[in-house]
């Protein structure tokens, strides 16, 4: 029987999903093997890339996430259109909320998300 809770058992990994018994993966504060680990704010992003698309992610590191597209390590989407610019980046508190604003975003149709990327909010009706 796995010691991991049953909250941690399965989080949200961009599309993926992570089976945390068999990828120990830590949400927010938790104690692991005695030791503490410290609470990590998570973020949503959104680049603008070549051909006038966007890009949505998550990460703990905005500034070290971008490089890494600009690098052609990001995301096969990064790869095969390279981003622009960071056009917003917004904070949570834990990576659930994050994956979940980040889904939200993705099923915006275009110019909802470009709202989202001048800092309106797209979720608002009327």
């Amino acid at each position: 029987m796995s010691s991991i809770p049953k909250a941690l058992n399965s989080v949200c990994l961009g599309r993926a999903s992570v089976r945390a018994r068999d990828t120990m993966l830590i949400l927010g504060e938790q104690e692991v093997m005695g030791e503490k680990l410290e609470k990590r704010t998570w973020w949503v992003y959104m680049l603008a890339c070549r051909g006038g698309k966007f890009y949505t992610g998550t990460t703990v590191d905005p500034e070290a996430r971008l490089q890494a597209h600009l690098k052609g390590k990001g995301a096969a989407f990064t790869r095969a259109n390279p981003p622009i610019a960071l056009l917003r980046r917004e904070p949570y508190e834990s990576r659930q909320a994050a994956c979940r604003a980040e889904s939200a975003l993705k099923k915006l149709p275009k110019e909802r998300k470009a709202a989202w990327a001048r800092g309106e909010n797209p979720f608002q009706k009327g």
